[in-house]
C-alpha cells in the first residue's frame, strides 16, 4: 500500500489515521462494555452486589481492562454454593438454565435470558454458516437430550433448524449399530459427537 504520488513503501497518511481511528474506537469499545456489566453486575446480582462492597471496589474505578487485576477471582465454590445470587436479572426472563454433570460437587448453573439465547444462537449459526453448512445439510446430533447437564443437543437443533438443516436427534444412548444405520439410511452431511464418543463410532464401527 502506497500514496499515490510516493514510494511503494510509504503508507497513506489517510489509512494510518483509518487504523488509529480503529484502534482507538476499539479501546474505546472493551473498555465501555467493561464498565457495563461491572455496573450492571454490581446493581443487579446479590453476589457482585455484596463482594464489590465488602472489598471496597466501585465499577467506575475500574477504568479498562488492564485494571482487571484489581477485581477478585469467582471461584467454583462461590458458584456451586448458591447460583441464585449471581442472576443479574429477573428469574421470570430466564428461558434456559445449564447445570454440570455435579460429579465434583454440587452442580454449577448458568442462566440465560431470552437476549443471551438469541445472540448464541445467531453467533453459532454465523459460524457454522462459515464452515460450509447449509440447507438440504442431514445432521445427526449425538449428544444427550433432556438433561439439564447436557443441554448441546437441544441447542444445536435449534441453531441448525433456521439454516434448513435436516435434524436427527439421535442422542447418545444408542447402539453404535444403531447410529451407523442412521448414517446409512439418511446419509448423514453432519456429525455432532464429542471426541470420545466419534472415537467410540469409529473403532466399533470398523468391526460391524
Amino acid at each position: 500500500m502506497s500514496d499515490r504520488n510516493g514510494d511503494e513503501n510509504t503508507v497513506s497518511p489517510f489509512l494510518l489515521a483509518i487504523v488509529r481511528a480503529k484502534a482507538l474506537w476499539s479501546t474505546w469499545h472493551r473498555s465501555s462494555a467493561l464498565h457495563w456489566t461491572l455496573t450492571h453486575a454490581s446493581r443487579h446480582s446479590p453476589f457482585y452486589r455484596d463482594r464489590f462492597r465488602s472489598l471496597g471496589i466501585r465499577p467506575e474505578d475500574v477504568h479498562g481492562p488492564a485494571e482487571l487485576s484489581r477485581l477478585p477471582f469467582t471461584l467454583p465454590t462461590d458458584i456451586a454454593a448458591d447460583p441464585f445470587r449471581f442472576l443479574a436479572a429477573p428469574l421470570s426472563q430466564i428461558q434456559h438454565i445449564w447445570e454440570t454433570g455435579g460429579t465434583t460437587g454440587p452442580p454449577k448453573m448458568a442462566f440465560y435470558t431470552t437476549g443471551d439465547v438469541r445472540r448464541i444462537h445467531r453467533i453459532t449459526r454465523f459460524g457454522m454458516a462459515l464452515r460450509g453448512i447449509r440447507r438440504g445439510d442431514i445432521a445427526q446430533i449425538c449428544f444427550a437430550f433432556g438433561r439439564p447437564s447436557w443441554p448441546i443437543g437441544s441447542f444445536l437443533q435449534a441453531v441448525l433448524e433456521p439454516m434448513g438443516c435436516l435434524i436427527l436427534p439421535v442422542g447418545n444412548e444408542q447402539p453404535v449399530e444403531k447410529q451407523i444405520q442412521t448414517m446409512e439410511r439418511f446419509g448423514t452431511t453432519l456429525l455432532f459427537s464429542t471426541p470420545s464418543y466419534l472415537r467410540r463410532l469409529t473403532e466399533e464401527g470398523k468391526r460391524i
